[in-house]
């Protein structure tokens, strides 16, 4: 009873934004802190390994790279190259 009254509380609401913000930026930081752990030299290791004979597969690879860890600069200059 008490809850439906409060249901479309403008303060109820105001909070449910703030704690709403509060996920999307604690969501951010994790998924930031979880690429920054994220090993791609694996990844740049096979691409250069193949970039002569498979320079697609290489270009895909590194793409990958790209996605997991966004703004790497082996990464961005290696695509560079073999674009």
């Amino acid at each position: 009873c008490l809850n439906k009254a409060n249901a479309s509380s403008q303060h109820r609401l105001n909070l449910l934004s703030t704690a709403h913000n509060v996920l999307i930026e604690e969501k951010k930081e994790h998924v930031k802190e979880h690429q920054a752990q994220i090993d791609i030299q694996p990844l740049v290791d096979m691409a250069m390994k193949h970039e002569h004979d498979n320079p697609q597969d290489a270009v895909q690879l590194l793409e990958v790279a790209q996605q997991l860890v966004p703004n790497d600069p082996v990464v961005e200059h290696k695509l560079q190259q073999l674009s």
